[in-house]
This record gives structure tokens, sequence and C-alpha cells, in this order.
């Protein structure tokens, strides 16, 4: 007899050990633990719980944490009674919000008549996440080995990815190097650029390229910091500023100064210029007041016809010096093309055939004639060197008529249009020139 209530005794304070134990140990967390049974009445709870509610004993415990109202057969528990897997809730009050989640306790039989039922305080990581989603620039934070655990919507927007392609990814989806090959794991402290940020835990104005969801460069200036507890370094708080807008009208500022140099550039050859047509004009004019065999007159003409071209060549360089707009005026296409296609033809070598097709009752336009006349040679001439080899080229005309549909894809207005063509059988542009091609002085 008395060696069982020996080994009695010795159960009796290993129990009591274990329970002092989860005793000690539940009531360090920082959130509220509860056993409940199936009737939804609480049969034990922590420290957390029972200090804010010291009643909470052998009572329902929606009517604690239900917001003071009735309980709903859709609250954690219920649902975890029911269907046998944990259920989780955010459930708010008058002042705050709630995580309580619900985990079955399952017998040998199968039979569930209790539960686990957590409460833990989000409110002021709920505040935290919506300040972050309010902010109205681009935002992320990282944890110091450069996994993402937030972002901001502002952030989607810049690199058209989704939330759930970004969370628990590694920085490197966004931070690529130009192969394109993704950072190693905890690289993003470790760049050289990132020791600002390692040193001094901020790093302002920093800029550098991101990469979107399809993979395109997206210039942004970085403001970073570090988030430390206690000398421990927890995260980094990345904020970008998209510099596209930026970028471009710096781009667009180099253009005009040099669009500014180049009229300077052109304003100058055309005076010189000028200054030699003058003296050709001038002998060409004396030599036909006096006699001269006829073989040699229609040169002169023809010498006198390129003297004016080149005049109005050289009045063309003098308004873009000066950035005015050429004089328009009612012009008939096919008249200006027959006028030049004497020259047009001189312009390109015997293995390439010139064909004119111009279209039948052809409509008036207003515009520059010398500017056309221009524009016509400068597309022939582009023509001739892309067939080294000979070939041909056809210069059409024709009246064209743009519908609602066509407007809105050409980006034109509705209206009638004259639509010139001129077509060779050489190799084509590549796409940097086609984005040039409109440039002043750019030719192909």
């Amino acid at each position: 007899m008395g060696m069982l209530n020996l080994f009695d005794a010795q159960r009796r304070r290993k129990m009591r050990m274990e329970l002092e134990f989860r005793k000690t140990l539940t009531d360090n967390l920082k959130f509220g633990i509860l056993l409940i049974d199936k009737a939804h009445t609480v049969l034990w709870a922590n420290k957390y719980i029972t200090r804010r509610y010291p009643d909470v004993f052998n009572s329902k415990y929606y009517d604690f944490f239900s917001g003071k109202e009735s309980f709903s057969q859709s609250s954690p528990g219920a649902d975890a009674l029911q269907s046998g897997l944990p259920v989780s809730r955010i459930i708010e009050d008058e002042k705050n919000c709630y995580k309580c989640s619900a985990y079955p306790i399952k017998e040998y039989g199968g039979e569930i008549n209790q539960y686990i039922y957590t409460v833990e305080d989000v409110t002021a990581m709920l505040k935290l996440e919506a300040t972050i989603k309010s902010i109205g620039y681009p935002l992320m934070v990282i944890t110091p080995g450069g996994i993402i655990t937030d972002v901001n919507p502002r952030l989607l927007e810049l690199t058209g990815y989704r939330e759930e392609d970004l969370l628990q990814k590694h920085a490197g989806i966004i931070f690529k190097e130009k192969t394109g090959k993704k950072e190693e794991e905890k690289s993003f402290l470790f760049r050289p650029n990132m020791q600002s940020l390692r040193e001094k835990g901020i790093l302002k104005n920093y800029e550098m390229t991101i990469f979107s969801a399809e993979g395109k460069e997206v210039p942004v200036s970085l403001n970073a910091s570090l988030v430390k507890h206690r000398g421990k370094t927890m995260g980094v708080i990345c904020i970008f500023n998209d510099l596209r807008e930026i970028k471009e009208l710096h781009h667009q500022l180099i253009h005009t100064q040099k669009m500014e140099a180049v009229g300077n550039l052109a304003a100058g050859i055309a005076h010189d210029f000028n200054n030699i047509l003058t003296s050709v004009k001038l002998t060409v004019q004396l030599l036909m007041e006096n006699d001269i065999p006829v073989g040699m007159v229609s040169d002169l003409d023809l010498i006198k016809q390129d003297s004016g071209r080149a005049e109005s060549l050289v009045r063309k360089l003098l308004l873009f010096s000066r950035k005015e707009s050429p004089e328009k005026e009612v012009i008939n296409l096919n008249r200006v093309i027959k006028e030049s296609i004497k020259m047009i033809k001189r312009t390109v070598p015997e293995n390439i055939a010139v064909k004119w097709e111009p279209g039948e009752r052809l409509w008036n336009i207003k515009a520059n004639p010398s500017n056309m006349e221009q524009v016509i040679i400068n597309m022939v001439i582009n023509a001739r060197d892309a067939m080294p080899s000979g070939g041909r080229i056809k210069i059409r005309t024709g009246n064209l008529s743009i519908n609602d549909a066509e407007s809105s894809r050409l980006g034109v207005k509705h209206s009638r249009y004259v639509k010139l063509s001129v077509e060779d059988e050489g190799m084509g542009m590549d796409d940097e020139t086609c984005r040039r091609i409109f440039e002043p002085f750019y030719t192909t």
C-alpha cells in the first residue's frame, strides 16, 4: 500500500509540474488561448485572457469575442466543429481588431468535443498594412535576406505584377541584373551600391533600374531605410519614384538643344551656300545674254532650274534655323511630280528604272510645293540607296477617304486625303531607322 501511495504521489507531482510548465509557457504568450467544448463553453484560458476577462470560465466564448453581438453560426468555432479543419477570421469590436482562430481537437474515434481558440490583437498590424497601402509612392517591404513581405498598389501599378506574384518571393524578381538573371539570396544588402544603406541605415535618391512583369526596364529613384529592433535589422522599407516621365523630358530637352545647334549650323551653311549660288546664277545669266551654241541653251536652262530649287532649299534651311513654318498654298501633287521627274531620274543610276503612275482626277492639297518636291526627291534617293544592285522604283498618287474606324486606327482625322507612295525593291529599314525617319536632316 505504501508503494502505491508513493507511486501515486510521484505521478501527481509530475502532473503538477507539467501543468505548471504549461501554465508558465502559455501565460507568457502575447496572445490569448482558450480550451472550449462543443457547446462553446470556456473550460480553460491563459493569463492573457483571464487578465482581461476574469469571468470567462464556464461562460460562452462569444459573449466576450463577438463585439457584444449575438452568436453567429458562421463563427470560427462553429465552422471548425462542423468542418473538422482550422478556421481563422478577423473580428472587430468597438476599438480593436482580433485574429480569431479555432483548431478542432479530434479524439481517438474521430469525434470532436473540444477545440483550441486563439485570440490575437492585430489592430496595430492592420493599421500598418493600411498605412502602407495608402502611401502614394510605390513601396515594398523586404527581409534582410531579400524576401518580399509587403507591397502597396502603387508598386503593382509600376511593375505590372500581381500581389501574389511578389509576396514571399525574392526581391531579385524586380532587382535583376541586365543579364536577366535573378540575384542571389541575401545579395540585396550586400550589393556595392547598398553600402550607404548598410552603414547608415538609409539610402536617398539612388537612381537605378528595376524590371516590370513584362521584363521591361523601369528607371526609378530608390529611397530605402532599415527597420531595426534592439539593434537587429528586421527588414528594409523601399520607396520608389518613377523616373520615366522625367527621363523622357530630359531626352526631349537634349533633343531640343541638338535641334537648336543644328539650326544654327544650318543658318551658317545656308548663308555661305547662298553666296555661292548667287555667283552661279549670275554666271548663267551672263552666258544666256551672249551668243551661245543652240545645244548649250537647254543645259543652261537646266542649271537655272536647279539653281531655283537650290534657292528653295536655302530658304527652307533659313526657315528651320528661325523655327518658322513655310508658307502653304493650294497645289496639285501630280503637277509637282511632273515638274520634278526629270531631276528625279537624274538622281538614280541606269540600272534603276523609275516609273510614275499619277492618280486620276487627283484632289488638290494645301502644302508648300518646294517641301513636297524635296520629300519626293529624298524618298527616291533613299529607295536608290536601298538597291545598290539596281531595281525598280514606283511613284504613285491617288485619292484616299478615311472613315471613322480607319481614323482611330491611323490616328488621323476623318477626312479626304491624297496618298503619295514610293515603292522600291530594296532591303527595307530597321526599327531604329523607322524611329528617326522624321528627324530633320536625318537620312537612311
